[in-house]
């Protein structure tokens, strides 16, 4: 954007969309911008941009967008200039960004199911197990906690022990519910799963119960546990499978047991 102006974020799913300064999914308000100046479609890895015989035309990386050819496809890092201001007020660049949903406890088998579709419809990328903290999910969707539904599942625990945020199907209701795509993202803190402060509960009485122990992962054993516990304000003592140390700790853990 134009220097003191701030950047405006326009997050597009999967599909094709209309661009143009009135009434459009993709709003660039700008006097240069035609009604319907053209549209941006997209699928999971490509992206294109097209003009739809616009008075002052589309660029993408300079080059103009003939509306005769149809489209010109964009990639990642290219700046796309709707009309023909030079000041770079409708200048956009097309970047990736990250979101993996993981659905868990929403109901039925179904609404679990359904929640997946409408993330996917989204643009989201939805997580698949095995995820481990390299690949783990931006965000957990759940009814856990809420009433006639079962408490958090195994994939909410590993979310809430990653930091990731559990959120009500709520939070899908509000990307949907967005009027253009330019609007501000949902903040997923105003949609909280209701099993989140029974987990915050569980998390602070864990670590009270914890405090002064010995920690030992036996790396082989369960390689996703180290990972999760390396940032802890107690790091544990990892060794490996098989080896003296990790008898000898085997040893020492049931001396302490008993």
């Amino acid at each position: 954007p134009p220097e003191g102006k701030k950047p405006i974020m326009i997050r597009v799913p999967p599909g094709k969309h209309g661009v143009g300064r009135k009434d459009q999914p993709v709003l660039v308000e700008d006097k240069s911008v035609s009604r319907n100046h053209g549209w941006v479609r997209c699928d999971a890895d490509r992206f294109w941009v097209g003009d739809g015989g616009s008075k002052y035309g589309t660029k993408v990386n300079t080059i103009k967008v003939e509306s005769s050819e149809g489209e010109a496809e964009a990639t990642e890092g290219a700046v796309i200039r709707w009309g023909g201001q030079e000041s770079g007020v409708a200048d956009y660049c097309l970047s990736r960004d990250r979101f993996v949903v993981v659905a868990t406890r929403c109901g039925a088998d179904d609404a679990t199911a359904d929640i997946s579709r409408r993330a996917a419809a989204l643009g989201f990328a939805v997580a698949k197990e095995p995820w481990d903290a390299a690949t783990a999910p931006t965000h957990c969707v759940t009814r856990a906690g809420e009433p006639g539904v079962e408490a958090a599942s195994v994939a909410c625990l590993r979310c809430a022990a990653l930091g990731v945020p559990l959120v009500s199907p709520a939070w899908l209701d509000a990307w949907e519910a967005r009027k253009h795509l330019g609007e501000a993202p949902p903040d997923a803190t105003a949609h909280p799963a209701a099993c989140q402060h029974q987990l915050k509960r569980l998390k602070h009485a864990a670590a009270e119960a914890l405090d002064g122990a010995k920690v030992v992962v036996v790396r082989g054993a369960d390689d996703d546990v180290a990972r999760l516990l390396e940032d802890v304000d107690r790091p544990p003592i990892v060794v490996d499978d098989g080896g003296a140390d990790a008898d000898e700790l085997r040893d020492e853990a049931g001396d302490a047991a008993r």
